[in-house]
């Protein structure tokens, strides 16, 4: 248990010398414990034992998510290539913009930069330009949206610019 704090030591301190004053005993609270998750106060309502209050708390996160948690810190990276190298480069190209760390991740030119020439081994895809990098050409070729605004339903790529314009776009530029 935490030690009091100061407001708390204080008033035990004043209590106490009261009590060592007064001959009559002074009915003190105990004092306020922590304050917890609501979900897990609830759980401890309504459970009988503390066993199945902490079955419960740690059933939440489904073992699967564990093991992957697990396995993306603790994995070896030559492993973790190998599985994406297995990828349809759109997946690859999904995987990228799913959070932060895995952005990182993918679009470092000289970590990954083999990996997205192999995914594109996987599928018959045209060959890029070589001024383009290996992430640009899959965005180009799979997303389906404007360029310029985000809409979406942009389908005819601009080859000369190797960009996808939506008709309002295409008017002002």
């Amino acid at each position: 248990m935490a030690p009091p704090r100061k407001k708390q030591r204080a008033s035990a301190c004043a209590q106490t010398a009261f009590r060592s004053t007064t001959a009559t005993a002074v009915a003190t609270r105990p004092p306020p414990t922590r304050r917890t998750n609501k979900a897990v106060t609830r759980e401890a309502d309504t459970a009988t034992t503390s066993d199945e209050v902490s079955t419960r708390a740690s059933s939440r996160v489904s073992p699967v998510t564990k093991t992957v948690k697990r396995v993306m810190r603790k994995g070896r990276l030559e492993i973790q290539l190998m599985i994406y190298e297995e990828l349809d480069p759109r997946d690859l190209h999904h995987l990228s913009r799913t959070c932060k760390k895995f952005r990182l991740f993918f679009l470092n030119r000289q970590r990954t930069e083999k990996l997205w020439e192999r995914t594109r081994r996987n599928v018959d895809l045209p060959d890029r330009p070589t001024f383009m990098s290996e992430p640009a050409f899959i965005h180009l070729l799979y997303t389906k949206n404007c360029h310029y605004c985000g809409a979406q339903g942009v389908h005819k790529i601009l080859h000369g610019y190797f960009i996808r314009l939506c008709s309002l776009c295409f008017k002002e530029k």
